[in-house]
């Protein structure tokens, strides 16, 4: 027995001392952790994972990156508060169709009702000697149903582009009204306004944006005649990327988003989606990756799971828009007459100056006369070979036709320095 003691004393003593020499060879070694790189915070931000983020950051801060400023931090920490902010009250959108277009081409996919007011490029509307940039003169403007307001985009002293308002007084657009919204620091443009006259959308690259533009809403007081405060638009309308354009439809409940976010440079996806004039937003107890799937617009039929019904009423009353739109179009243009560098008419209604549009109208006739004479003369050179007799009728034709293009020019070139008169673009 005692043999037996005097063994399991022993095997306790060469097990303390074998620990005993592991703390000695340990003792004040600090084991370190990996340390947190500013790509990781980025990773993590960049796939909506706020909360983590903001631990990585939190890391990164107590154990500081040489070379790196405190500013990149708090620029950081204040991308991943506003990122959670949104998240955690991502609107209940469904969309039911998107296009991928080359970002000056928007408005060849954008569809609205008549009564939705009238959107058009920059460059259509100011002149084109304008020394602005490329970014502005591919923007939208917007004139509202009436066509006596119009909204665009102009860059102020320090070239940040702000917002900006007309009007049309006795034919004449008045001077330029600035819409005072937003800090002096920002960049605005894409103006579009409800048919209240009240609600305006538009983009800014305010301090209180997650990406570059961000989608922003403000509202006209009458009593003040002026805008209230803006409110951002939040997820998924907005995102860690440029998020340019927004207009709704309501009279056929339908909305337009443009962004480029997941986008190859020049290009943007624009969003059809449909429009609930009351904001719901997904329950935080919702599962989170889910959340962020939805945030972000990951794909178009997830949006649609709980609302099928609804995406199939917004696809047939978007395609009687298209129908509506197209008919009304055949109905509309009766020709195509160029005035000045993309302003081109379609009716006898669109132009301004009486003596321009009474010389249309004898222009209007002499173009459908030379159409029904170069239709007959087609006829009559194909008939030729086999009756000759018709050398002099051709001859008599081409003639005709060549007077008539002479006439036609010489119509269309006054036509052109009358409108533009009246438009005011000759005394520029």
């Amino acid at each position: 027995m005692n043999s037996r003691k005097y063994i399991l004393i022993l095997i306790c003593l060469i097990f303390c001392a074998t620990v005993d020499a592991q703390r000695r060879r340990t003792r004040g070694r600090v084991i370190q952790k990996p340390k947190v790189t500013i790509a990781e915070v980025d990773s993590l931000i960049k796939i909506y994972k706020f909360e983590d983020a903001s631990t990585a950051l939190q890391a990164l801060t107590n154990q500081p990156v040489a070379g790196e400023s405190q500013e990149k931090y708090d620029s950081l920490a204040e991308k991943i508060r506003i990122g959670a902010n949104m998240l955690s009250a991502t609107a209940k959108v469904v969309f039911i169709d998107s296009f991928v277009v080359d970002k000056d081409k928007i408005l060849s996919v954008i569809k609205l009702d008549k009564g939705c007011g009238d959107l058009d490029y920059w460059k259509n509307i100011f002149e084109a000697n304008q020394h602005v940039k490329k970014d502005v003169t591919i923007t939208t403007t917007y004139t509202n149903d009436f066509k006596d307001k119009l909204f665009y985009c102009y860059p102020d002293s320090t070239e940040h582009t702000k917002l900006f308002s007309r009007y049309l007084i006795n034919e004449e657009w008045s001077a330029p009204e600035s819409l005072g919204i937003g800090d002096s620091a920002s960049n605005e443009a894409y103006p579009f306004m409800l048919s209240d006259g009240v609600t305006l959308y538009y983009s800014s690259t305010s301090s209180e944006s997650l990406g570059g533009y961000d989608i922003y809403v403000t509202r006209y007081n009458t009593d003040t005649q002026k805008y209230l405060k803006s409110e951002n638009m939040g997820m998924p309308y907005n995102s860690l990327y440029n998020d340019y354009f927004l207009a709704i439809d309501e009279a056929n409940q339908l909305g337009w988003l443009v962004s480029d976010r997941y986008q190859p440079e020049g290009k943007v996806c624009v969003y059809l989606f449909v429009h609930d004039e009351t904001r719901n937003v997904y329950s935080t107890d919702d599962d989170t990756d889910n959340l962020r799937h939805l945030a972000v617009i990951h794909d178009i039929a997830s949006t649609q799971v709980e609302n099928k019904n609804i995406a199939v009423a917004a696809k047939q009353r978007y395609k009687n828009l298209l129908a509506s739109l197209q008919n009304s179009k055949e109905e509309k243009n009766e020709f195509t007459f160029p005035v000045y560098n993309g302003i081109v008419y379609h009716n006898m209604n669109d132009f301004k100056s009486s003596e321009a549009k009474q010389m249309a109208t004898n222009w209007r006739e002499l173009t459908l006369k030379r159409t029904a004479i170069i239709t007959e003369l087609s006829k009559n050179r194909k008939k030729y070979p086999t009756n000759t007799s018709l050398r002099g009728t051709i001859i008599k034709q081409e003639n005709a036709l060549e007077q008539l293009d002479d006439t036609i020019k010489d119509l269309e070139w006054n036509i052109r320095y009358e409108e533009q008169s009246k438009l005011g673009i000759n005394n520029k």
